[in-house]
This record gives C-alpha cells, structure tokens and sequence, in this order.
C-alpha cells in the first residue's frame, strides 16, 4: 500500500493536527496512517475511547460507509455506518469497501478531505480499491471518489 500511495499521494500527507516530523511522501503517510490508526485499535480495545459499532442502514445511493458524528478531536471511534444497499450490488468489491472505510478513518483522523487527486487522502484508498495496482487511463478517479463519504 506505501509504495503505491507513494506513486501518487504528494498533498497533504499528514493530519492535521500533526505536530511531529514533516512528512514528505507518501511511504511516510502510509506509516504515519497506519501507525495512528493502530494507536485507535489499542484505545478501543483499552476502552479509551467510544466503544465500537457498526450499525447498517439501507439507502438506495453510492453511499458505502459512514461514520457517525464524534465527540472528541482526540479520541477517534472505530464506529462505522454500512449502507447495506452497498453490499447487494454485484459491482461493490471488498476492495471498494475496504477503501471507503479506510478513507473515512483518515478523515476522523484529521485528513483533508478534497476528493480530488494528488491528496494522500484520496490516493491511499484508492490504491486498496484498485487492489494495489497502477492507476489505468481509462478509469478515471471520480469511480472511486463516489464511495467516499
């Protein structure tokens, strides 16, 4: 996943209430990313932050995963909201769900969220949908920025 982020994520590599080393590519905000998100595993597992859930809803739109509003900047729940619509159509892969909640982790996590290309927010998940592979020509980006919430 870092190598290929680092192909294309060159904007706003880090969160940003950040207040360490500058991050300057995109293997450093895998890292970065990969590291805060454990750090929120452990809380939820210590109880040191809300309790986990995933709760489902049913809503005929490109709508995959969300997350419900949080209370605090500093404690980031792992909770999600999974439109269960998503699941029943026979295009949505594991690697278009797994991208959206990644990308909606990285926006509670404090990432910019422009949808457009170049930001680490946008490039990271879609490396997981395209299943790590090199972007194609003929598939532009806007497929995948409609499964980000």
């Amino acid at each position: 996943m870092a190598d290929c982020t680092n192909t294309y994520a060159v904007k706003n590599l880090q969160p940003l209430r950040y207040s360490g080393v500058n991050v300057t590519d995109g293997k450093q905000a895998t890292d970065l990313a990969m590291e805060q998100l454990t750090e929120v595993i452990k809380d939820n597992g210590f109880r040191r932050s809300q309790r986990a859930r995933i709760d489902w809803v049913y809503t005929p739109s490109a709508i995959t995963i969300q997350l419900p509003p949080t209370v605090t900047k500093t404690q980031i729940p792992l909770s999600m909201i999974v439109n269960v619509y998503q699941l029943q159509q026979p295009n949505i892969t594991a690697g278009l769900l797994i991208g959206s909640m990644f990308h909606a982790w990285l926006h509670r996590g404090g990432y910019d969220d422009p949808k457009v290309t170049n930001y680490f927010i946008s490039e990271c998940p879609m490396c997981v949908m395209r299943s790590y592979q090199s972007k194609k020509p003929n598939v532009p980006d806007s497929l995948f920025y409609k499964y980000f919430n």
